[in-house]
C-alpha cells in the first residue's frame, strides 16, 4: 500500500516519538559544528529528532541546544511529560470556544502539541490550531483526539444490520460519526443514522465516506492529467484511494497512482472502476434465479452485504432472497441519479429551495477554500471546484443535500452564471430585508448539477413550460432579477424566458445588483442576441418565444432599464 508520509510514523526505542521533549540522564562531552567543545549534563532539556544511523533497536538520534546532534541509548534519555500528561505532537480537540481579535477557536477544533507553555510551563501546553495559531491551554482545555473526534461530521456508511429497542440499523445506511462513544472512547465511535439517533459502533462495523461517495482502498480512474514535476497522472490511468485529503476535506481525496505516489484529486475529477463494488452499494439484478435461499428476478433491487473476490464475486441481500453470491457479472450498480428514492425525484421542484443563512454558509466555504486575495469564483467555478464534489456521492442538488427534506421557496431568483458567486449573495443580502430566513430557488443549487447530462435533460424534461423552473416561478411569491457589472443576463435565453414566465403568473420583479459598464437597453436585440449552452434548449426556446410571448422585449428593456432596488410590475405577457 502507498501511504503518506503523514500516515506512518516511525518507531523508536522504548516508544519514544520524534518530537518528544527528553531530558539528559547523563552527563556528556559532545562537539559543536564549530568545533568547540559542550558539556549535556543530567537533566539537560533535548529533543528526539530520529532513529540512530547505528543501532536502530536500542538508540535514537537527539538533538540538544540548536547545534548539538548526539545518538544516545534510549535508557540515557526521559521523557519530559508535559501537564495532563500530554506530549509533543499529540493530536488534540479544543472543548473550548476562544474570541482574539480576527481569530476564533471553536469546540471541536483539532489541533497539534508543540510544547510547554512559555507562560506557564508547568500548568498549561503550547498547541497549534489551523485557524487560530500558537495557543497556550490547560489540560482541561483540550483531549486527546481519538478515532471518534477524528470522524466527527464524517459520513459513515453501516456495515452491519441491527434491530433494538432503540432503533434499527441496516447495511448500507448512511450516517454521521458524532464523537466518541460515552461507553468506551478509545474503541468505539458514536454514530447518528436515520432509524438509529444514536448507537456506539466498533470501526470495523463502519466506513467512511470521502468525498464523491468514494472510500479507502476503492479503485478509481482518472478523468484529468496531473504533473508536478518528475510525477504525473495520465488521464484514464486507475489509482487508489488512500483517504480525505488534508487540505480540502470536503471535495478532494488523497490518491496513489503508478507514477504519482501521492496526490490530491478533486472527487468529480475520478470515476469507480466499473467491476468494483463495496458493501452498501445499491445493485439491479441482470438476471433470474432461484435457490435455498429465496427468488431473484432480472430487475429486482438488492444491497451488496459482502466482497468475496473483489472485482469477480459479490453477496448480496434481495427483498426475496436474504442472501446471494453472484459475479459482478450479474448485476449492475444503481446509480443515485437512477433511484426512484432520490429526494430529487420525490420532491416538488417548489421544494428544491435555500435559506439566505445557507447560501452564506457557502459563501464562508468559497473563502476558506479560495484562500488567494485575487481568487473570486463565478458560479461556473463554484459549481465545478465546491457544488458537484459536495453532492456527488448522493447525487442531489445542493440544497437538497441542506434540507434533505426539501425547502418551500417564496423568491425565484433569475441571474447569469458568469458572475461572482460572493457578490451574487451580496446584492441579495441588499435587496432582500429578511434574506437570512427566506427561502430562494437558484438554480445551480436547485438543480441536481452532478447527473449526466442526458439523464438531467430528460430529468428537466422537454416542455420548459412543465420544468422545475416555470413550477417554481408560478409558486414562488416573488420573482428576483440579480444582475452583474460582468454580463447582462439577457444575453441568456432561459433568463428571457424565465422573465417570460414571471409575467404570465403576474409577478412583480424586484431588481438586484448592477449593470455593465456599458450595455445596450434594446430588449430587441438582447433577445435576439440571447443563446443558451444546449443547442436543444436554444430551438425550444426560441419557439416558444415566438409562439406565445410576442411582448418579451418590450419586457426585457422595462428591466434592463430599472434600477437596483426598484420594483418592476410587468403586467400580463400573452
Amino acid at each position: 500500500v502507498s501511504l503518506g508520509p503523514d500516515q506512518v510514523e516511525v518507531e523508536l526505542p522504548n516508544g519514544y516519538r520524534i518530537g518528544d521533549a527528553i531530558f539528559s540522564r547523563i552527563d556528556l562531552l559532545e562537539t559543536a559544528n564549530d568545533g568547540s567543545p559542550v558539556q549535556i549534563a543530567v537533566g539537560d532539556r533535548g529533543t528526539v529528532v530520529g532513529p540512530s544511523s547505528t543501532d536502530r533497536e536500542k538508540e535514537i538520534l537527539c538533538r540538544f541546544g540548536n547545534y548539538v546532534l548526539v545518538t544516545l541509548l534510549a535508557e540515557e534519555v526521559e521523557l519530559e511529560v508535559l501537564p495532563g500528561g500530554f506530549r509533543v505532537r499529540d493530536i488534540v480537540i479544543s472543548t473550548i470556544e476562544l474570541n482574539d481579535v480576527d481569530r476564533t477557536l471553536s469546540v471541536g477544533d483539532r489541533g497539534t502539541v508543540i510544547g510547554s507553555s512559555k507562560t506557564a510551563p508547568d500548568t498549561q501546553i503550547l498547541c497549534q490550531f489551523e485557524n487560530f495559531g500558537s495557543v497556550s491551554l490547560g489540560p482541561d482545555q483540550v483531549e486527546v483526539e481519538t478515532l471518534g473526534h477524528s470522524l466527527r461530521g464524517l459520513v459513515l456508511i453501516c456495515k452491519i444490520d441491527r434491530t433494538d429497542s432503540n432503533g434499527t440499523l441496516a447495511v448500507g445506511d448512511r450516517g454521521i460519526g458524532i464523537g466518541p462513544s460515552t461507553v468506551d472512547p478509545d474503541k468505539e465511535i458514536l454514530c447518528r443514522f436515520e432509524k438509529y439517533t444514536s448507537v456506539s459502533l466498533l470501526p470495523d462495523q463502519v466506513e467512511l465516506e470521502l468525498p464523491g461517495g468514494y472510500r479507502i482502498g476503492d479503485i478509481v480512474v482518472s478523468k484529468t492529467r496531473r504533473s508536478d514535476g518528475p510525477e504525473s497522472v495520465k488521464k484514464g490511468e486507475q489509482g487508489i484511494v488512500l483517504g480525505l485529503s488534508p487540505t480540502h476535506r470536503d471535495t478532494h481525496i488523497q490518491c496513489t497512482f503508478p507514477n504519482f505516489a501521492n496526490v490530491c484529486l478533486i472527487a468529480s475529477d475520478l470515476s469507480l472502476e466499473p467491476s468494483q463494488f463495496r458493501i452498501g452499494d445499491v445493485v439491479i439484478s441482470k438476471k433470474h434465479w432461484k435457490g435455498a435461499a429465496g427468488t431473484v428476478h432480472c430487475g429486482d433491487p438488492g444491497i451488496v452485504i459482502g466482497v468475496q473476490q473483489p472485482g469477480k464475486r459479490i453477496s448480496c441481500k434481495f427483498e426475496k432472497c436474504r442472501c446471494a453470491d453472484v459475479s459482478v457479472a450479474e448485476v449492475k450498480r444503481e446509480e443515485a441519479f437512477e433511484s426512484r428514492s432520490n429526494p430529487m425525484r420525490t420532491l416538488s421542484s417548489e421544494d428544491w429551495g435555500i435559506t439566505g443563512d445557507q447560501l452564506v454558509a457557502l459563501s464562508r466555504q468559497v473563502a476558506s477554500r479560495y484562500t488567494d486575495k485575487d481568487e473570486n469564483p463565478n458560479v461556473y467555478e463554484l459549481v465545478d471546484g465546491l457544488i458537484k464534489p459536495l453532492c456527488m456521492a448522493q447525487h442531489v442538488s445542493y440544497s437538497i443535500l441542506q434540507n434533505p427534506g426539501g425547502l418551500r421557496c417564496e423568491t425565484f431568483v433569475s441571474h447569469a452564471w458568469c458572475e461572482s458567486y460572493l457578490q451574487f449573495v451580496a446584492d441579495m443580502q441588499d435587496r432582500c430585508s429578511d434574506f437570512r430566513t427566506r427561502v430562494f430557488w437558484v438554480c445551480f443549487v436547485a438543480n441536481p448539477q452532478t447527473w449526466p447530462k442526458g439523464n438531467l435533460k430528460r430529468f428537466l424534461g422537454v416542455n420548459p413550460h412543465h420544468s422545475p423552473f416555470a413550477i417554481a416561478i408560478c409558486k414562488c411569491d416573488d420573482f428576483l432579477v440579480v444582475r452583474n457589472n460582468g454580463k447582462n443576463i439577457y444575453w441568456r435565453l432561459w433568463c428571457c424566458v424565465e422573465l417570460a414566465f414571471a409575467s404570465s403568473e403576474k409577478k412583480a420583479v424586484q431588481i438586484a445588483g448592477t449593470l455593465p459598464p456599458s450595455t445596450t437597453t434594446s430588449g430587441a436585440a438582447l433577445l435576439k442576441g440571447a443563446k443558451c449552452t444546449d443547442k436543444d434548449d436554444n430551438c425550444t426556446l426560441r419557439q416558444i418565444v415566438k409562439e406565445r410571448f410576442e411582448n418579451l422585449a418590450v419586457l426585457i428593456s422595462n428591466v434592463v432599464a430599472a434600477q437596483a432596488g426598484e420594483v418592476v410590475d410587468l403586467g400580463a405577457c400573452s
